[in-house]
């Protein structure tokens, strides 16, 4: 075909061919620029499928208007009805052309080519549009590795029908219509032939990637067949075993990208730009990926259903908006944070459910609408926009009238406080739920203070310790030891900790989490009332149904009710102090570790506490780190659970603290099923929480635990010496008496400092050979380990 204009566009020569079009390099005489014109092949025009598929195309590339994305300019037709795209003219090479010649990329380079084009799909992401045909030929490369993505004419938006014949074909259309070429880049579901969402292109993605790293495809075959077959049901042979260069993370990465489950894969885009730009920076190891790998993935956001899902999440589209085009929505980071540790917490994989949100009226489908309430449980994160949303309401209401059973529960997350009249319609929904509140008031300026993981460590801090407040209370749901009866039992078993003032607010926060862990409703569970009288009658009913009483003292004096001249601490004390010497009923009071109150009134009130409340019998005045309070409250009852028919059957199991380094996780498998097969508990190490939580739960195993084994496996000598260490802390945190067995278990790989060690600090266990195996060793230390207490 000989052309020379079309339109104002003169056409200069013929760069590029394929079965859907043919790419002529032109000049645009209007703007004085040089342009690309696609043109749909004269014999295929008069087929009015693969006209529209040809524009589509430029429409679903011109609906995203993105660096990473080959501008689209016009469409049109020419002079004889044939159609065609002026786009932008993209002056480089494609990276098929970069393969075929067996260039050799530094692996730097590669992931940022690659995270260029994951920079794309996220913008193809939040317009909902899916690529379906990312291959090496449709990605262009300019000699400043700047990346285009090209070729839409495959490209859907979700939620719109496709038919099952237009699923991705990275083939070549013949004369005859005939099918050639290999599918090598699809994923299993496309070689399947069933729906697709973006988690086919990241498959896609995943193979290019593995491909520029290796020289060569993860799936191929000698027949169309058998590439298909090995794409469905072939594992892929690591990365990292054909190039020595490639890191254990990146390995993990283009693991993860290549699941044959879409659900176990990245579920979008950003989290795998995420773990990309992690691993540029070196922030990436194995316990900060995304997800572990041996599991399944934190969210199936675009896939599955709320049917029989175990937690279902409802919230506003407006609060998952992030503020710059990098950064993930806070409702995206909370439910990944959740899922993460309400895993850890009950032990198996969770499924967590949260619609997909496109625009702000909150609509999600109707299928998802009837299906909420088979779900097992409701969490709902408030908001503004939330409590302002009808479809929001909507979906609370479709869970409350159609609950799929009695453990069926609503969660009740605040992001951002609203008003009590701005609930009314959901009132009969969050009458008698707690909430859970990600924010606290500033009390000299009434501003609000977000828990987050970007304002500050203290505001870090706190965000991670109600995502684990509000994983434990799910949890308590969705275990098995929240059948009918342990919830009739929970409900009767309450503890009053008395609201308190700021300074000691963490500390408020870990009491109330330890005591909600032992199986008891905290009390009072909203803001106490403000004037004296309604106060009174509202502290006394609470205490009526409470086994014991909680208070948590620090230098502040705080508010002073209404028609008052004691403070809220204080009315509340007076009311503990008269319940205690009229019931059998005990109290706690713990005081800030060498605190001297600046306030008069304060200091009066804490010499009243040193004198005349601990002279009483039925009260324990502690003093010191907060860790001596959780000790003293996990004493007191177990000595009033040892009264109990059952007690005995709880208090024979030992726990045993396994501490190893993220390196050894794996390695010390074996080992920790071994302790458990012999009938202890295992208390592991935490890698996936933030530091601060990390070092509280470090501390508390201590505290709590029976005996220590440290994992001497992959890690120098002196972080061993560093565990040692800190097994004789454990006074310092509030351990009542000494850890009395602790054990270094020795571990492949051999060294001489191993060969050499010894310690007057812990009994040495030396495994024989590279496979774990129980030894005399072991079985005399867990021997001990029984005998003792």
């Amino acid at each position: 075909m000989t052309l020379e204009n079309i339109g104002h566009f003169k056409i200069d020569k013929k760069i590029g061919e394929g079965g859907m079009g043919e790419v002529y390099l032109a000049h645009d005489t209007s703007l004085q620029r040089q342009v690309a014109i696609k043109l749909l092949p004269e014999r295929l025009c008069a087929d009015e499928n693969l006209r529209q598929r040809f524009l589509q195309e430029a429409r679903s590339a011109s609906a995203l208007n993105h660096p990473n994305v080959c501008t689209i300019y016009e469409v049109g037709e020419t002079g004889s009805g044939q159609p065609y795209i002026c786009m932008e003219f993209l002056d480089g090479e494609s990276l098929e052309k970069v393969i075929s010649d067996n260039t050799s990329l530094p692996i730097p380079r590669i992931c940022e080519i690659v995270r260029q084009i994951v920079t794309a799909l996220c913008g193809a992401f939040e317009k909902r549009i899916v690529h379906r045909d990312l291959k090496p030929g449709n990605v262009s490369m300019n000699s400043q590795d700047v990346v285009k993505l090209l070729d839409f004419g495959l490209a859907k938006r979700l939620g719109m029908p496709t038919a099952v014949d237009d699923s991705t074909l990275d083939l070549n259309l013949t004369n005859e219509g005939r099918i050639l070429g290999t599918p090598n880049y699809m994923s299993p579901e496309q070689a399947l032939a069933t729906e697709v969402d973006h988690r086919s292109d990241i498959f896609s993605v995943g193979v290019i990637l593995y491909e520029l790293i290796t020289g060569s495809r993860p799936f191929s075959g000698d027949s169309i067949g058998q590439v298909i077959n090995n794409i469905i049901n072939q594992p892929v042979n690591p990365a990292i075993r054909l190039n020595p260069d490639v890191s254990q993370e990146l390995d993990r990465i283009i693991r993860k990208c290549l699941e044959k489950d879409a659900v176990r894969r990245y579920q979008t885009p950003r989290d795998l730009l995420t773990d990309l730009e992690n691993l540029d920076r070196g922030t990436i190891n194995a316990n900060n990926l995304s997800a572990n790998l041996s599991g399944s993935q934190w969210t199936a956001e675009l896939a599955g259903s709320p049917n029989n899902s175990d937690v279902f999440i409802s919230y506003s589209a407006l609060d998952d908006q992030s503020l710059s085009a990098n950064e993930e929505g806070w409702i995206s980071r909370f439910h990944r944070n959740l899922k993460v540790r309400l895993q850890q917490l009950a032990g198996r994989e969770v499924h967590v459910y949260r619609p997909p949100k496109f625009d702000a009226n909150d609509s999600v489908d109707a299928n998802v609408l009837n299906e909420i309430p088979t779900a097992k449980s409701m969490l709902t994160i408030v908001s503004p926009p939330f409590v302002n949303s009808e479809n929001c309401q909507k979906e609370v209401t479709s869970f409350v009238e159609g609950k799929s059973g009695d453990n069926s529960r609503i969660i009740k997350v605040v992001k951002t406080p609203v008003e009590d009249d701005q609930l009314a319609n959901l009132s009969g929904s969050f009458d008698t739920i707690h909430d859970h509140e990600f924010y606290e008031r500033d009390e000299e300026t009434g501003r609000v203070l977000e828990f987050e993981e970007s304002f500050g460590d203290d505001l870090k801090r706190r965000y991670y310790e109600k995502i684990y407040d509000v994983a434990h209370d799910i949890n308590q749901t969705l275990s098995e030891a929240a059948s009918k009866t342990a919830e009739i039992e929970v409900a009767g078993r309450k503890a009053f900790v008395a609201m308190t003032t700021s300074d000691v607010r963490q500390e408020y926060e870990i009491i109330c989490r330890e005591l909600t862990e032992q199986g008891f409703k905290i009390v009072p569970d909203k803001s106490l009332a403000l004037e004296k009288s309604a106060l009174e009658d509202e502290v006394a009913a609470y205490l009526e149904d409470c086994e014991f009483a909680v208070q948590l003292i620090g230098g502040n004096y705080g508010i002073v009710p209404e028609n008052a001249t004691n403070s809220l601490l204080e009315l509340q004390s007076a009311q503990i102090r008269n319940w205690v010497a009229e019931s059998d009923a005990r109290q706690f009071i713990w005081i800030a570790k060498d605190l001297e109150a600046t306030d008069e009134r304060q200091q009066s009130f804490l010499d009243h506490i040193r004198t005349t409340d601990a002279a009483s019998h039925q009260c324990d005045v502690i003093e010191g780190q907060v860790t001596l309070l959780k000790e003293t409250l996990r004493r007191r009852l177990a000595e009033n659970k040892s009264d109990s028919s059952d007690a005995h059957e709880t208090s024979t199991v030992k726990q045993i603290y396994l501490i190893c380094d993220g390196c050894d996780v794996d390695a010390s498998a074996p080992l920790e099923d071994y302790l458990f097969d012999q009938g202890f508990e295992v208390l592991s190490t935490d890698f996936e929480s933030a530091s601060e939580e990390i070092s509280e739960l470090h501390r508390e195993n201590l505290v709590c635990c029976d005996a220590v084994v440290i994992y001497y496996g992959a890690v120098r000598k002196n972080w061993v010496d560093i565990k040692l260490r800190d097994t004789l802390k454990a006074a310092g945190y509030g351990r009542s008496a000494p850890i009395s067995n602790v054990g270094v278990y020795i571990a492949p790989p051999e060294d001489k400092r191993k060969e050499r060690f010894k310690s007057h600090m812990a009994t040495t266990i030396q495994q024989n050979g590279d496979a774990f195996a129980a030894t005399d060793q072991l079985s005399a230390f867990l021997t001990q380990i029984t005998q003792n207490g």
